[in-house]
């Protein structure tokens, strides 16, 4: 633990931001958090996620032992579905390379298996924003094969380097103002007015979701 030493006291102190504050979780919160951290864990393909559940876990076993036994006793009788994602391969490595260039405005070079083009490309990225959506994670930004700012799943992304290069532009870029006018997330820049008609078998379906 980092201590010092006050001379004028002769006493000890520990540094204050060695230690976070004491846990405080009513028990809704905390029903909720172990609720993603046993029921969702397998479920929510988010970066550092063993580090979540471990962070979750350290927390179970610091809340008050009448807390956590009803909490236990609650999940043991709830079930969340699996869904299906998008197969990631180290997404951790990936995600956080990306982060931090978006966060230190440094180019990438990518190799990229896209599917528009059904080949591998090679490209420069000035990555302006990372997105969630679909099942799959996707990086947002500046492409110089493309001339354009494009979209990028990152679970098809081959290889990825950071280069010894900044890029300046990019602080004006708005990810709704970007996939505004989107369907799902390629902009073509037109907007069509449709209306779908259901029949009443399951239109009451359907007016419950968006």
């Amino acid at each position: 633990m980092p201590y010092r030493y006050d001379v004028k006291t002769g006493g000890y102190s520990i540094d204050p931001k060695f230690f976070l504050p004491p846990i405080d979780f009513n028990l809704q919160e905390a029903l909720s958090l172990l609720m993603l951290v046993h029921k969702m864990r397998n479920h929510l393909p988010m970066p550092y996620k063993n580090s979540a559940i471990l962070a979750g876990l350290k927390v179970e076993n610091n809340l008050p032992n009448d807390i956590r036994q009803y909490c236990q006793s609650t999940l043991a009788k709830i079930t969340v579905a699996a869904d299906q994602h998008a197969s990631i391969k180290l997404l951790d490595d990936v995600y956080n390379t990306i982060q931090r260039a978006i966060r230190k405005k440094t180019k990438l070079a990518i190799s990229y298996a896209s599917l528009f083009e059904d080949d591998n490309i090679e490209t420069t990225l000035h990555p302006y924003h990372l997105l969630y959506k679909k099942r799959a994670w996707y990086v947002i930004g500046y492409s110089s094969l493309h001339k354009s700012v494009r979209t990028f799943n990152l679970g098809r992304i081959q290889k990825i380097e950071t280069l010894d290069k900044c890029f300046v532009d990019g602080d004006n870029f708005n990810v709704y103002d970007y996939l505004g006018r989107a369907w799902c997330l390629i902009p073509e820049g037109k907007l069509y007015d449709i209306k779908l008609k259901f029949s009443p078998l399951v239109a009451r379906n359907v007016a419950e979701v968006q």
